[in-house]
């Protein structure tokens, strides 16, 4: 396999990874992205939705504050 397609892999497996945990703890989390100077909500955990009864893709795209 060539080393490029290597990494692809590793980087990939690593997401998974990531996505995995942050989707299974059982403290609330918030992804978020930097639009410019503001945070964005990208995902919430299902902890997140439990404790504060907020719909995931309701928030999708709303500033963190």
């Amino acid at each position: 396999m060539a080393t490029l397609e290597r990494r692809s892999a590793e980087l990939a497996r690593e997401r998974d990874r990531f996505q995995a945990l942050f989707e299974h703890i059982p403290t609330p989390g918030v992804y978020y992205e930097f639009d410019g100077r503001e945070p964005i909500v990208c995902a919430v955990n299902d902890a997140f939705v439990r404790l504060f009864g907020y719909d995931a893709e309701e928030l999708r795209g709303e500033p963190v504050n």
